[in-house]
């Protein structure tokens, strides 16, 4: 039966008009216990806002918005509001490059070695021997951890071009568990700088042109800074006074191949559209079926559950799991007030994309939804409602916890005060950190990211700062005379490279004077 196409409107519909009639009634039952589902998780308290598209039968059923994109400025969520979707930006990658060796531009079989020779590799990582397809299945078997200087891609944003990053990727060292399925954020940064050497934005053109363009997906970009301000969503924390709005984290500098896009429920839908109806999109076929067949069959084999996604394998892009007994792809990713979600299931021509500008207790609340959503489209919404009834209690019950947890302690109860610790910090590979006293929070500055420093432990010195959604812990390090020279964090050591203002330490006083406060 031939359908007609409706645009997206603010709820996208599949085209009642040439369907029979208990079809249709169906299809709205369908699109009603959608919205009780939705609205069920809305009221739940546990989003600030959130966009979700729904597919049936390889087409748009229904989609919808909800809350706020950005609190503090009340600017409502809408279905044209663009999320941050962290690493779901990797099937986006992943998809430009399918199409370009599809097209015999790229080989995927082609080594490390052979893409960047400018590189004078370690021998014991045998360069030679890890292909563009491993890097794109996280089988390439690099430590990741061996070359810190890589998270600037992601994170701090402050490098001049890919070469000034490939000096310090020449010291990347094998793992120690050799090429078995490690996820990371390593291969699709090295493998987008194996596809476009020259430029550090070549990777954003190549899924502009293979991927945005070629589907019509006009409200995505690895850019933001090509996307109206006003249409985006703003990050946001769970706070005791309720959903916080942060300075943005994400610009243009830190949009990395492994997560670096702002995109849809709607644009997300239209690509699952193609994947699952052949490559095709708007009455034409749009991806080819080598395209499809990198994107949507197992590549590699994995085995680990990720909130209750039974993995088995991975495609080009894609997770490849078991849910409610069926095969499913899935993209998930996660940042610092931002959870996004991309997933089908082919052969039921079932589709979910659900994008949320909070922090972690917005991802738990994400995921019962859309196991719910599953739940209710395979057949079983009066279960559907009741999973996700008891999925929600457990979420607020965690939001609740985390709101009733104790503040920060304050700074009379540091056992140094800010201004010993305000000033610049560098590492060769990560770069400088800038740490400040604003008078009310000492913030640490690392590039394009911002966190407020809270003391973790008193006895051993430790702050703790959270840029991305996990935590990390700053150490002081101290010379003989107990001042302060440098900080410990993510394994290394950052040198002071300015020593605090004189009279900084003025502003607010340490442990050592708490008693003059009576």
């Amino acid at each position: 039966m031939r359908r007609r196409h409706l645009l997206q409107t603010l709820f996208a519909t599949v085209s009642m008009t040439q369907q029979r009639p208990g079809r249709a009634s169906a299809s709205a039952s369908a699109r009603a216990n959608l919205r009780a589902l939705s609205d069920q998780a809305w009221a739940s308290g546990a989003f600030p806002g959130f966009q979700l598209a729904v597919l049936a039968e390889r087409r748009p059923l229904w989609s919808t918005a909800h809350g706020m994109a950005d609190v503090s400025a009340a600017q409502p969520a809408t279905e044209e509001t663009s999320y941050y979707i962290a690493s779901t930006t990797k099937c986006f990658t992943a998809l430009a490059a399918a199409q370009r060796a599809a097209r015999g531009e790229l080989d995927l079989q082609a080594s490390l070695a052979q893409l960047l020779p400018q590189v004078a590799w370690r021998p014991a990582l045998q360069a030679e021997r890890i292909t563009l397809r491993e890097l794109l299945t996280h089988t390439h078997g690099i430590a990741a951890d061996s070359v810190p200087a890589q998270l600037r891609v992601n994170f701090s944003g402050v490098y001049r071009d890919n070469a000034e990053l490939l000096q310090w990727w020449a010291q990347a060292a094998p793992s120690s568990e050799g090429k078995a399925f490690r996820y990371s954020n390593m291969g699709y940064d090295l493998a987008a700088m194996a596809m476009a050497p020259a430029g550090r934005d070549g990777w954003k053109m190549e899924v502009q042109r293979d991927v945005l363009d070629t589907l019509g997906l006009r409200r995505s970009s690895p850019w933001r800074s090509r996307l109206d301000p006003a249409t985006l969503a703003a990050p946001h924390v769970d706070s005791a006074q309720g959903w916080r709005s942060l300075p943005a984290n994400k610009q243009d500098r830190n949009m990395g191949p492994a997560g670096g896009m702002f995109c849809t429920a709607s644009d997300l839908g239209r690509l699952i559209q193609a994947l699952m109806d052949g490559g095709r999109l708007d009455g034409r076929r749009l991806l080819s079926a080598e395209v499809l067949d990198l994107m949507l069959h197992r590549q590699v084999t994995q085995s680990r559950t990720v909130w209750g996604y039974e993995r088995f394998g991975h495609s080009l892009g894609f997770d490849m799991a078991r849910l409610h007994g069926q095969e499913i792809l899935t993209r998930l990713g996660s940042f610092r007030g931002a959870q996004s979600h991309l997933s089908f299931m082919p052969a039921q021509g079932l589709g979910i994309a659900l994008l949320s500008n909070g922090d972690a207790v917005a991802g738990m609340a994400g995921e019962r939804l859309v196991t719910a959503i599953y739940q209710c489209l395979l057949g079983d919404p009066a279960g559907a409602r009741l999973a996700l009834g008891e999925g929600l209690k457990q979420v607020q019950q965690a939001q609740m916890q985390w709101r009733a947890a104790p503040p920060p302690a304050p700074v009379a109860d540091w056992p140094l005060p800010p201004g010993a610790l305000a000033g610049r910090y560098v590492d060769e590979q990560l770069g400088e950190l800038e740490l400040a006293w604003t008078g009310k929070a000492l913030i640490a500055r690392w590039g394009v990211l911002q966190s407020e420093c809270n003391l973790r432990s008193a006895d051993q010195r430790q702050w703790r700062v959270d840029w991305s959604g996990q935590g990390v812990l700053v150490e002081v390090l101290s010379d003989a005379s107990d001042s302060v020279i440098g900080l410990r964090m993510m394994g290394r050591a950052w040198w002071r490279a300015v020593p605090a203002t004189s009279d900084a330490s003025v502003l607010a006083p340490g442990r050592a004077s708490a008693g003059m406060r009576g």
